[in-house]
């Protein structure tokens, strides 16, 4: 029985319940993430494993995708990498742009299966194709460094964006650099400033030390590059140069 007292959700999450109940693996998977984050619920992650894995066993592609981060990670269930493996597997067979991220990432890095970075490119280009951010930067990083594919920074720049027009920070990041070197773009640091201020207002400590680096060395605005750099403490950072700059622009 997957239903639980109407006072424990809020309205969203108990309207999702009696649909899950009734079979809709959709809502099934939207209930798991609310549990798996908190939203409108307490947090318990095991419930959110159980109402992924019946949105998965209904053919949610994106209810194995999050089942299998959760056997990735060991929350909510044992650590299981050849589970997780094969979840990540199904949802990204059935249309999941995080499943073959995930996917992806797990064959980038050898965990679980065996190191094979030609078959990280091509996963990450399914997760890319199919909207997720992240693999689009992921695999700008392969063709920036010329990992299982032919180094053309021409496309890690254009993946770059794709990543950064999304939301993730470090596509923002990492075409801002690009835009510092002048490698694959033209050398443009007013554009890598507002890439590097994009990534830091999304929280991206990177973004703003790098800004902070910027201002500094080349565009020589010491106010601005304090502002970052103090941005960058904000958010949890230790760098040297950044907590010099910020006690030394102190009266």
């Amino acid at each position: 029985m997957c239903g639980v007292p109407s006072s424990a959700q809020d309205g969203p999450a108990a309207s999702l319940q009696p649909s899950c109940d009734a079979g809709n693996s959709s809502s099934c998977a939207g209930l798991g993430i609310r549990y798996a984050k908190g939203d409108g619920v307490e947090v318990d992650l095991a419930r959110a494993a159980t109402l992924f894995q019946r949105a998965c066993d209904g053919g949610n592609a994106g209810g194995c995708a999050n089942l299998g981060i959760l056997y990735e990670l060991g929350q909510g269930v044992a650590v299981d990498l050849d589970r997780a493996l094969g979840l990540y597997q199904r949802g990204c067979d059935n249309g999941s742009a995080l499943g073959c991220t995930n996917l992806g990432l797990m064959y980038a890095s050898g965990q679980g299966p065996r190191l094979d970075l030609a078959r990280a490119a091509a996963l990450y280009q399914r997760g890319c194709d199919g909207g997720f951010s992240a693999a689009c930067t992921n695999l700008g990083v392969l063709y920036a460094t010329g990992q299982a594919v032919p180094r053309d920074l021409s496309r890690a720049a254009a993946l770059y964006q794709r990543g950064c027009d999304g939301d993730s920070a470090l596509g923002c990041v990492n075409l801002g650099a690009l835009y510092v070197s002048g490698e694959g773009v033209t050398i443009d640091f007013a554009h890598a400033a507002a890439l590097f201020q994009q990534a830091c207002d999304k929280g991206a400590g990177g973004g703003c030390t790098s800004l902070g680096i910027l201002y500094a060395d080349e565009m020589k605005d010491q106010p601005k590059s304090v502002q970052a750099f103090a941005r960058y403490l904000e958010l949890g950072g230790n760098h040297a140069r950044a907590r010099a700059a910020v006690a030394h622009s102190k009266p």
